[in-house]
């Protein structure tokens, strides 16, 4: 679909359209009321009709958006005046749209946050892995380097990369030391921007086989997890050379794991194809990341999450993630942690609608003396929650997340509003 213009198209009426479509039309700059083009079923993507509408971007920007009719927004191209001029003259534009796809190249605006709720490694302080790999035993320790940055430059755009170390012992004996570099965009995809790499033997450093960094070995980011991983979904964690080469494909999204660090349920297990032809699979658990990786001749568990005893993690994840969110969202805007807990369980897809709607809604009440009377000292709390429901309304979960978001967003505005005027 890549930079596709739909043709054969009919103009629909607002109250016409897909409640899931006028959802996303409003989550994305449209208005109540406005007409949108319904596409010919020759234009149908994965069996469903496609509408397009035009809508505004954050700067007010003309933009024309494709959204399926199950509110999958698909596609988003920027107009220029000079091509919206020569729409309305009938004639042909001079510059063609330039779609921005949602697999593809997107917004950094935090690429650090990453709370992509199946991998949210801004809140990973270490994990644990231990298992076996070819024979021999494996430990893996997984540590986040919040202190230590690494800049790329994506599409014009200054990306600081969340930095993360992976330590592998085989044996007892350190076998390699990788630093990778991750980013998420707008959208919640998460990227692989690269990695250093130290092959060890008898204590000493023997290679660097595997190591490439975006801008340098290849021009091609990959894709760790999209926002809302789904089954079929496809992609290249690794795009370098023929031995740097990785595609990959999300094959289950409602797994149940058991692992020493507890049982897991609702994970997403994704099929890896690597470059020596071998297949791996790796499972991430919601509000948690990897849990274990199953490679050709091994397997890998995880065996502790952030320093914190098999046992309450087991007790943790068993326990109902709307009650911890729900208790999260008292201190959302003021701690971090509380950001993290409240963002996974609002895009967690394994919840009910109206469960994550709720959490969303709520935001301008739970947390103040006095909702109806917020004071000054409130107002750094409501722009941070503004600001998370911003960037969560870029790409919502679903068309309740989006409708939702919109109405957190108005009244959180309006609040701020109340305590900036004169």
């Amino acid at each position: 679909m890549a930079g596709a213009c739909f043709a054969g198209q009919k103009t629909q009426k607002w109250e016409d359209l897909p409640a899931a479509v006028q959802a996303t039309i409003l989550a994305n700059g449209g208005t109540a009321g406005q007409s949108a083009d319904k596409e010919t079923p020759g234009h149908n993507v994965d069996g469903m009709t496609v509408y397009e509408a035009q809508a505004k971007d954050k700067n007010g920007n003309v933009i024309d958006i494709n959204v399926r009719q199950d509110g999958k927004l698909l596609q988003i191209k920027s107009d220029d005046a000079a091509d919206r001029a020569a729409e309305l003259a009938g004639t042909e534009a001079k510059k063609p749209k330039v779609a921005k796809q949602l697999s593809g190249v997107g917004v950094f605006s935090h690429p650090r946050d990453i709370f992509n709720p199946y991998l949210p490694l801004a809140y990973l302080k270490q994990d644990i892995f231990e298992g076996t790999e070819g024979g021999k035993k494996v430990r893996l320790e997984r540590t986040l380097l919040p202190d230590k940055h690494r800049t790329f430059y994506i599409n014009g755009q200054t990306v600081d990369a969340l930095v993360m170390e992976d330590r592998m012992f085989l044996n007892g004996e350190l076998e390699e030391v990788a630093t990778d570099y991750f980013a998420q965009d707008d959208f919640g995809t998460v990227y692989y921007l690269g990695e250093d790499v130290d092959e060890y033997a008898n204590g000493k450093v023997i290679s660097h086989d595997g190591a490439w960094l975006l801008g340098k070995d290849t021009q091609k980011m990959g894709v760790i997890l999209p926002a809302h991983p789904k089954v079929g979904d496809r992609f290249k964690s690794e795009d370098v050379s023929k031995d740097i080469n990785e595609s990959d494909e999300v094959i289950a999204v409602n797994e149940t794991v058991k692992v020493p660090a507890g049982t897991f349920t609702g994970c997403v297990k994704v099929e890896e194809h690597l470059a020596d032809g071998t297949t791996e699979y790796k499972y991430y658990a919601p509000g948690v990341g990897v849990v274990r990786e199953v490679p050709s001749n091994g397997d890998e568990q995880l065996i502790s999450h952030n320093g914190i005893p098999t046992k309450i993690i087991s007790a943790k994840s068993s326990a109902a993630p709307d009650t911890e969110a729900r208790e999260a969202l008292k201190k959302v805007g003021v701690d971090s942690q509380a950001d993290a807990i409240w963002t996974q369980a609002v895009n967690n897809p394994n919840l009910p609608a109206e469960t994550r709607a709720g959490l969303i809604e709520d935001l301008n009440e739970v947390g103040f003396v006095n909702p109806e009377k917020p004071t000054k000292a409130e107002l750094p709390i409501i722009n941070k929650r503004l600001e998370l429901v911003k960037r969560l309304r870029a790409n919502p979960l679903d068309a309740a997340n989006a409708a939702a978001l919109e109405e957190a967003r108005k009244d959180l505005e309006s609040m701020a509003a109340k305590l900036t005027q004169p």
